[in-house]
């Protein structure tokens, strides 16, 4: 989901007032966490943090719907798989590195 959030900015304006609202509310946050009579305000922030979550996501999705031509190309797969691709080769070479580590040291080694 992240990529699809990541496909666009919004306005400055509009960026600014968000993060300035969700930065707001996750500080208020633990302050409420502790003490139970501020429980009714912590659910408040719950809500307000869910309502603005899920407006990003929206807003995001709407995005790839209205710009389903420029979204969906082979540049923008290529960022969408390369990340997975890097992760998939990179864990056999930690676990490779692992095995020569465990080989240097003298330690058995448990596949």
């Amino acid at each position: 989901m992240e990529f699809v959030a990541n496909l666009h900015a919004f306005p400055l304006p509009v960026e600014l007032v968000f993060v300035l609202l969700v930065s707001a509310f996750v500080m208020t946050d633990p302050v409420t966490e502790g003490n139970p009579e501020y429980a009714p305000a912590r659910t408040l922030i719950a809500c307000c943090l869910i309502l603005l979550g899920l407006a990003c996501v929206s807003f995001s999705v709407a995005y790839v719907i209205g710009h389903y031509s420029e979204v969906v190309t082979a540049e923008k797969a290529k960022e969408f798989v390369l990340p997975l691709v890097l992760t998939a080769s990179f864990v056999p070479f930690l676990y490779m590195v692992s095995v020569l580590l465990r080989r240097s040291s003298g330690a058995p080694i448990a596949a």
